[in-house]
């Protein structure tokens, strides 16, 4: 060791310079002793607290776990569902006050080890200050060194008090967030999600429900862990009619849901009622007054649907796919039958007449399958 003020080579156990006489730097060594236990001790505690997080989150995930097969248990036994829920709440209760008593212990113990520390600080302070009195005697000039010593022990000290209790603090509240965590439950509006379409002719209309899971899965998604097991398990519904409907018919979408395993499974509380709607928007279904063939716009004729037809109600089938545009006849007495018919409206003179511009694909197909039936009746009636 060498003296800071003349520069000679002292020894370790020298308490004073023997060349100038200054004193030697014990009380500091002393210290630096104390502060490197200290460190060592933090270093422990930190463990320690890491160790009480890991305690805590293991204790969450058996509760989850336990959760989840009494639910399945509850499942299979309808008749033992109160009994098994009171052993589940029971079993989270033990678990919840398992993990607060780790951490109850964890804390305990690092105030003991606080306190080991300030003990010890004291030890080491009073033994110094035991041989700095008997040394004062002997060369006052150390005199200059002890406030410097001691407030610096002072200061570390503190510091070292203060970083354990930020620990304990920040353990226990690892601990308060897991625990509401664990118990908080999503709640969730089911009606919002669902939207009732009509389609088809007054009388004669049909009903659809869409449950919009992109929606529903947009909203909830963040705040469900597992949002498609959740809409697979516990949410369905259905129309309480579909078929046959006029407006200002009432129509119900009743849900079909598992409220109670979505709780216990998922976390979610599932806020839901009947939705009744109205129909409405449907058209008005046409009049077919006097047509052998309504559907001959959109569906194609084939050979059973005339078997039993002559001519005369070929030509009609044939003529009323052209009055369905309006098509105004030459013939006299074919025009006065279709004027009877209140759906037909003449707009398009013969001459004046295009049918690849007015018929549609299907209406083609019919008028030429209908064509050719006439055909073939004549060459055998010849």
């Amino acid at each position: 060791m060498q003296c800071g003020k003349c520069g000679a080579q002292v020894g370790d156990d020298f308490k004073f310079c023997p060349e100038c006489g200054t004193p030697m730097p014990v009380v500091r060594k002393a210290a630096e002793k104390a502060l490197n236990q200290g460190e060592e001790s933090l270093e422990k505690v930190k463990a320690e607290a890491a160790d009480a997080i890991d305690d805590i989150k293991e204790a969450v995930e058996e509760v989850k776990d336990d959760l989840r097969e009494k639910v399945a248990e509850i499942k299979e036994n309808l008749s033992d569902v109160a009994e098994k829920a009171e052993e589940v709440k029971e079993k989270v209760a033990d678990k919840i006050s398992d993990a607060k008593d780790s951490v109850e212990d964890k804390v305990e113990k690092v105030k003991k080890d606080v306190a080991e520390i300030e003990e010890n600080a004291k030890q080491a302070v009073k033994e110094e200050t035991e041989k700095e009195k008997s040394n004062k005697m002997e060369n006052p000039v150390k005199q200059k060194n002890e406030a410097p010593v001691d407030a610096k022990k002072a200061q570390d000290k503190k510091r070292i008090t203060n970083f354990i209790w930020c620990m304990a603090v920040l353990a226990v509240a690892v601990l308060i967030a897991c625990m509401a965590r664990a118990n908080q439950k999503v709640p969730v509006e089911l009606d919002n999600f669902v939207s009732i379409s009509y389609d088809g002719y007054d009388t004669e209309g049909t009903a659809k429900a869409h449950f919009d899971k992109k929606a529903f899965v947009a909203d909830y998604g963040e705040q469900v862990e597992d949002i498609n097991g959740l809409i697979a398990d516990c949410i369905d519904g259905s129309l309480t009619v579909d078929e046959g409907l006029s407006n200002g018919d009432t129509v119900v979408y009743q849900w079909d849901v598992d409220a109670e395993a979505a709780e216990s499974n998922y976390k979610v509380v599932l806020n839901y009622s009947d939705i009744v709607d109205t129909v409405s928007g449907l058209e008005e279904l046409p009049d077919t007054t006097g047509m052998i063939f309504p559907d001959s716009t959109d569906v194609r004729l084939n050979n059973s649907d005339i078997a039993d037809m002559d001519m005369d109600e070929l030509r009609s089938a044939l003529n009323e796919i052209y009055a369905r545009h309006g098509y105004i006849f030459h013939n006299e007495k074919t025009q006065k039958e279709f004027e009877g018919y209140s759906w037909y409206e003449p707009t398009i003179d013969a001459d004046d007449w295009d049918g690849d511009a007015e018929l549609n694909r299907i209406e083609k197909y019919n008028v030429e399958f209908l064509k050719n039936a006439i055909k073939e009746l004549k060459e055998k009636a010849a």
